[in-house]
């Protein structure tokens, strides 16, 4: 037994190996010694390959320490952006660069938008469910699928914007006519037409200058949000000389205009009135937002009832922030009022479809800002603030653009004065109006409107905490 073990180990060698190895060192010494030196090279370079070896598994630990490291802190970092509320440490300013409509149209091509940080919404099979033929409609819990989107109409680019308003401000008035239910609303508002065959509506609200501004301001902060379904806005002074053609007609349509500016909105053709859709106006009823836990309501809906659900989603957001009631918050009043809650079935007012695009157009929206701040602010009931509130909870899956742009602005350090010099340097004209004032009701609001609407999407995005 002992020696079995003992040959096992190599100390007891078989009488063939040994005699063998007497032969060898007899007739061999030159051959042995040349194999004892190539042995000790052999060894040497093998210890000098497994030290490499192990430098270069050193290396790579210490490389990936540190990026896991920097990934644990970007992660960290995002998270605190996203979770901090009123009550916490403030994060960082995060400024917004104001582009012109100029600049956006040069540097969309090469620039994209800022994610935001939603590092810790979860995945699950619960946030992406597929329907029209199979597509995902939702990404990340509380976005609209880029696939979803691709599908939906889409206005102007920027380019085409910047296009449009400067042929606008160069055409030639060619006849002036009074407004009318279908064509530019208010019986102060004018149809113009132009030498070349286009038409615009001309908003002009004598001393109540308020609401060419809130026209004028609805319109840049919907291209600052991404949201191109609003006409173009310029202003138009009726002492210029497009007007010469119309010099009379211009003169007695603004007599008591002591600015005589007024706005000149792009007329969009071929409109269709809408309603609210059945999903959304279901929300509204029963208080519950429409998130991917109502993914059920999406089943039996085509592609063009999908794509006015997104453009709703910007809709909601944007008369939020814009303080318009002229457009749902009207219905849920006077639905209220009469306790008539199927006026909630009947069009929309100042929402219009194109047959020709499918893309909903949000028009006259005079309401925006000063004045309709005025009413949502300083009303005593709050009525129609909680209106806009409610249509705003109604809902909890957004454009995942609109987001991005609505946390850049959010994060900007004065976003009511930001907007105001964006319009100031897109519009000539804009400065010649009363100046909006550091006091005024709509730099007091803007910034805690933003503020609520950044409370919700985080909201929404909290909800998907408890999916398992």
């Amino acid at each position: 037994m002992d020696e079995a073990r003992l040959y096992k180990s190599g100390t007891i060698k078989s009488s063939c190996s040994a005699e063998s190895s007497e032969l060898d060192q007899d007739f061999f010494p030159h051959f042995h010694s040349h194999q004892k030196h190539s042995t000790t090279l052999s060894i040497r370079r093998k210890l000098l390959l497994l030290l490499f070896i192990a430098s270069l598994a050193l290396l790579s630990i210490v490389v990936i320490s540190e990026q896991l490291i920097s990934r644990y802190m970007d992660r960290q970092q995002s998270q605190s952006h996203l979770r901090t509320s009123s009550h916490g440490d403030a994060p960082p300013v995060i400024e917004i660069d104001i582009y012109t409509l100029e600049r956006w149209a040069q540097e969309a091509k090469r620039h994209k938008d800022d994610k935001i940080p939603l590092e810790d919404i979860r995945k699950s099979a619960k946030q992406a469910f597929m329907d029209l033929s199979g597509i995902n409609l939702v990404e990340d819990g509380i976005f609209w699928s880029g696939a979803l989107e691709a599908r939906v109409p889409h206005g102007p680019s920027d380019q085409q914007v910047q296009d449009q308003l400067q042929a606008m401000r160069s055409r030639q008035v060619e006849e002036i006519l009074d407004a009318d239910f279908s064509h530019c609303g208010r019986e102060q508002n004018r149809r113009i037409l132009f030498q070349d065959g286009t038409e615009a509506c001309a908003r002009n609200r004598e001393d109540h200058v308020e609401f060419v501004q809130g026209e004028v301001m609805a319109f840049y902060l919907a291209r600052l949000l991404g949201i191109t379904n609003t006409p173009p806005v310029a202003l138009s002074s009726v002492n210029g000389s497009a007007w010469d053609g119309v010099r009379q007609g211009a003169t007695n349509w603004t007599q008591t205009n002591t600015n005589k500016i007024v706005a000149l909105i792009q007329w969009i053709p071929e409109l269709t009135k809408v309603v609210i859709p059945p999903a959304l106006r279901e929300a509204l009823d029963t208080k519950e937002a429409l998130d991917i836990y109502k993914g059920e309501k999406f089943q039996d809906l085509d592609e063009e009832e999908m794509g006015e659900l997104v453009q709703w989603s910007d809709l909601i957001i944007f008369d939020f922030l814009t303080g318009n009631y002229d457009r749902v918050a009207t219905m849920q009043d006077a639905a209220s009022k009469l306790k008539r809650p199927g006026l909630m079935k009947e069009t929309v007012r100042n929402l219009a479809k194109s047959t020709r695009t499918g893309s909903l157009w949000m028009i006259d929206n005079e309401s925006a800002f000063l004045a309709g701040y005025g009413v949502i602010h300083l009303q005593k009931d709050r009525k129609m603030s909680l209106y806009l509130e409610d249509l705003l909870k109604a809902n909890c899956i957004f454009r995942r653009t609109t987001v991005q742009r609505l946390f850049a602005l959010h994060k900007s350090a004065k976003p009511a004065e930001l907007l105001i010099h964006l319009t100031q340097q897109n519009e000539p004209l804009f400065q010649e109006l009363p100046t909006i004032h550091e006091n005024s009701i709509f730099v007091q609001h803007f910034a805690e409107r933003l503020e609520q609407v950044w409370q919700w999407v985080q909201h929404c995005q909290s909800r998907l905490d408890f999916i398992g």
